[in-house]
């Protein structure tokens, strides 16, 4: 797989015994903040890989993509936001990318100081917000290859 590609990008809302995981930032504009876990999709990536890798990468936790709770565009790039799906693994920081992987409720999340206005504008709508997957896949396509939104 070819390096991260920066026009495109994904992130995911997990949340676990009423706690969403954040990650704080070790770099950029987000350094010292806390937000979602996310990062660039690879060229020939899908999104809903490439949010699970990031997951897996970022903070040990396996999750997997159920809803898509919200799409950011500017004229640069792409942000898609995920509802994800707990399978396995405790929250450790990955030491390089972010000092810090901790759950936190989102009334707790949505008072505190050094978390990005952006999670918290997605952590205050989320619930309410989401396009959900359909199971219609093209013929023509490979189910890993396509996925419709609606």
């Amino acid at each position: 797989m070819e390096r991260e590609n920066r026009h495109f990008a994904v992130a995911g809302i997990l949340l676990v015994n009423n706690k969403v995981l954040l990650v704080r930032h070790t770099y950029g504009n987000a350094k010292g903040r806390l937000l979602v876990p996310g990062g660039y999709v690879n060229k020939g990536e899908m999104p809903e890989r490439a949010v699970s890798r990031e997951f897996a990468e970022e903070t040990s936790v396996i999750a997997i993509p159920k809803d898509i709770v919200a799409i950011k565009v500017t004229t640069n790039n792409w942000y898609i936001v995920y509802e994800m799906e707990y399978v396995s693994g405790d929250a450790i920081s990955d030491g390089k990318e972010n000092s810090q992987a901790s759950y936190f409720t989102i009334k707790e999340i949505l008072t505190r100081d050094d978390v990005t206005e952006t999670t918290k504008e997605l952590l205050r709508t989320y619930k309410h917000n989401k396009l959900r997957k359909s199971l219609y896949c093209p013929k023509r396509f490979q189910k890993e290859d396509y996925t419709l939104y609606i």
